[in-house]
């Protein structure tokens, strides 16, 4: 059921959404690993959505290291609260 709300909304996902999620979680972040965040959420949403974990490997040398590790964090928390309903 989330994977189909989830697929949607990426959809129609924008940099301000990305941007505004980051500011949720009070995560510190520039301007253009925002983008690059976004980029990667776009093309890597199903493989997010599948489990498969590795594709945050493409983030590690693109991102501030404090904030690869906190949303890498998030997402293993995530999933488990969300895709394993």
């Amino acid at each position: 059921m989330y994977q189909k709300v989830l697929k949607n909304y990426i959809s129609s996902l924008t940099v301000k959404d990305v941007e505004e999620v980051l500011k949720k979680y009070q995560l510190s972040y520039k301007q253009e690993e925002v983008i690059i965040l976004y980029q990667f959420v776009k093309y890597h949403y199903q493989d997010l959505l599948e489990e498969k974990i590795e594709v945050f490997q493409e983030l590690k040398n693109q991102i501030n290291p404090n904030l690869y590790k906190q949303l890498l964090s998030y997402y293993i928390e995530l999933k488990q609260k969300y895709i394993h309903k």
